[in-house]
């Protein structure tokens, strides 16, 4: 039997990063997914790294893949204050586009590793600021999530 494989968007920091630790400890091949800063491996893995929302760069990144067992997405775009120099409208887009868009890309990409050994499971991490968001700048990312 092959070494389960996972793939995790998001990996290099937070809660991607301890997925990425915690899938590592239980022997899986880890592929941490990341996109401005390099995601950390913990066992054995690989570091794919590219935009998620550009279905090119999914593409690309897919083709490293053999199989999968497991697609978590977790990536994001980062929450933090709208700047001032950017419109509403953009900074919807931005978040929806880093969030969302790119979930539903790698789950499309995931699916198709999956559905010929009938077997896999994806799993979407959501956030507390879907129900919850703490201030307005934040409310596109938590429709987001």
């Amino acid at each position: 039997m092959s070494q389960k494989k996972v793939f995790i968007t998001g990996a290099s920091q937070g809660l991607g990063q301890a997925l990425s630790r915690h899938f590592s400890e239980r022997g899986y091949f880890v592929y941490a997914g990341c996109f401005r800063k390099p995601a950390e491996l913990f066992g054995s893995g690989k570091v794919l790294q590219g935009d998620l929302t550009d279905p090119s760069a999914i593409e690309r990144l897919f083709t490293e893949i053999d199989h999968l067992d497991v697609m978590v997405n977790n990536a994001r775009f980062d929450p933090s204050k709208k700047p001032a120099d950017i419109a509403e409208s953009d900074w919807w887009d931005r978040n929806i586009e880093g969030s969302l868009k790119s979930t539903y890309l790698c789950t499309l990409a995931a699916f198709d590793k999956m559905k010929d050994r009938k077997i896999g499971a994806i799993v979407n991490v959501s956030s507390i600021r879907g129900v919850l968001p703490n201030d307005f700048d934040r409310i596109p990312y938590g429709a987001a999530k």
